[in-house]
């Protein structure tokens, strides 16, 4: 490699390195607009502080997987533009801005769309002995009423912690802070003073198979 740089010279450009500061600025930037999860911000603030920032600031997010994902994305975006300026100052041909020829996508043979599956969910809702829960433009809906609001903030708490285990998603407190109404999946949880509606989407589907015969 080194023969052929010293032959070929003007073939060649050096890459500088992202200086540390850049990125430390991209880190701060992403701390400060976490807006929806002002907890992890702090955090991420007191990582930025002192030795080791980027170690304390990787460790903080890896417990926070949509975080993490969040920041990737954030950091690819600014590499790219780092990139696209690069080669701009350089004179080169962008590679990242041309059209390619697309190949036309193979022709695939229509399949049926699956059933959707009865899960413990529906059958917990529509399931009575007695008959099943009417279906309501689409949708299920359950009410309870705490005895007081600090009983209904708890109460909203689990309703929403509940969905995102249910859906393999990671709650956060956050989430739920300042809203009154929360869509997880198929299940909306809603505030209404003291009372917490909870609504949760059916496929006529799934509501016919409980019909009796």
């Amino acid at each position: 490699m080194a023969e052929s740089i010293d032959a070929n010279p003007d073939r060649y450009r050096v890459v500088e390195q992202i200086e540390s500061r850049v990125q430390y600025q991209w880190m701060s930037e992403f701390a400060a607009s976490l807006d929806d999860a002002p907890d992890i911000a702090k955090q991420l603030g007191v990582a930025l502080e002192g030795r080791g920032p980027f170690r304390r600031f990787r460790d903080v997010l890896e417990g926070h997987p949509d975080l993490r994902a969040r920041w990737n994305v954030m950091r690819s975006e600014r590499l790219l533009e780092r990139a696209r300026g690069w080669l701009e100052a350089e004179g080169l041909r962008n590679p990242l801005t041309q059209p390619r020829a697309l190949a036309a996508p193979p022709v695939q043979s229509a399949k049926p769309a699956a059933s959707p599956k009865v899960t413990l969910a529906h059958v917990l809702l529509l399931g009575a002995p007695d008959g099943k829960t009417e279906l309501v433009d689409g949708q299920v809906l359950r009410t309870i009423t705490a005895p007081d609001a600090k009983q209904a903030d708890q109460l909203v708490r689990r309703l929403v912690s509940d969905a995102c285990k249910l859906h393999g998603i990671a709650y956060r407190r956050s989430l739920i802070d300042g809203r009154d109404n929360l869509t997880v999946g198929d299940i909306t949880v809603v505030r209404r003073g003291l009372a917490a509606d909870v609504y949760v989407e059916v496929p006529a589907s799934i509501w016919r198979a409980f019909t009796p015969a």
